[in-house]
């Protein structure tokens, strides 16, 4: 019996390297409508990325990235960053340059009664509990979001449930701060389902507080016109359990950016994405 093999360029039989014919490492050949002057695409000579290097250098790892509640401490994007150079920057719709100044998505909490929704002023003391940004979009996002929607599963809560139905009305840019806290000790399941159409730049925030345990499902099925820009940050205390699960498949350009930190022993956190993506879509 006899087999086939592929060729692989010697350039690119390493570990890590692509290997499909016209994907390289550098993102920016798959997006030509990445509106970076200076790349090559654009007629421009080659410039190197910068994709970190080290203890001490800015963006290493996601523990030496710039954090600030301040917009204007993170440099104007170009398109050339490391965590920037797989998203064509025209097709974001000014979230990381314009005042976000539109109506944001209506927010209606569905599920069995446990969970609470409140809202809260954008300067009150539980914004930033589990969250700063760490990108120029979420710094903006934080500096327009005029209120702050907050999801909160009580002490001791069992099984609770809740969905939270963000329906986008409006192409205007447009800013958005969520919380979901899960007290000591509860049992939760959140479902964050975005839908309808909208251009927004979102954070949320997850307080898990010690020995709760909580599930989200942040669901993208926006219409196809929609570009969404979210910022999921947890913060697990000790022997509290975290499972984030990001399903996306649709609108326009989406792009869900979560993390999570420990702060105490005996925690767990679990980060699950599934995206399908059309022709013609950036997930």
């Amino acid at each position: 019996m006899s087999e086939t093999t592929t060729h692989i360029p010697a350039e690119k039989a390493r570990i890590g390297a692509p290997s499909i014919p016209g994907f390289t490492e550098e993102g920016e050949d798959l997006s030509p409508i990445n509106d970076n002057d200076s790349s090559p695409l654009a007629g421009a000579s080659t410039k190197a990325h910068s994709h970190g290097g080290g203890v001490g250098i800015p963006d290493s790892s996601r523990a030496g990235r710039l954090t600030s509640t301040n917009v204007d401490d993170f440099a104007k994007l170009t398109g050339r960053e490391e965590d920037w150079r797989f998203t064509p920057l025209k097709r974001l719709k000014g979230l990381h340059s314009d005042d976000l100044t539109g109506a944001a998505p209506k927010i209606e909490l569905a599920g069995n009664g446990i969970a609470k929704l409140s809202v809260v002023p954008a300067g009150d003391a539980l914004n930033g509990v589990a969250h700063t940004p760490d990108d120029r979009v979420s710094a903006n996002a934080w500096k327009f979001a005029s209120e702050t929607h907050v999801v909160t599963i009580p002490k001791n809560a069992e099984g609770a449930n809740a969905t939270l139905r963000i329906t986008g009305e409006s192409l205007a840019a447009a800013a958005q701060h969520l919380i979901v806290v899960a007290e000591e000790n509860s049992e939760a399941t959140v479902v964050l389902d975005h839908v309808g159409s909208a251009v927004l730049a979102q954070n949320v925030e997850f307080d898990v507080q010690a020995n709760a345990r909580l599930t989200v499902i942040s669901l993208q099925a926006w219409e196809d016109d929609a570009v969404h820009a979210s910022s999921q940050q947890a913060l697990v205390a000790a022997g509290a359990s975290f499972k984030h699960i990001v399903v996306s498949f649709g609108g326009d350009l989406v792009r869900v950016n979560p993390s999570a930190r420990f702060t105490g022993e005996r925690a767990e956190i679990e980060l699950y994405g599934l995206y399908f993506a059309d022709a013609g879509q950036h997930l």
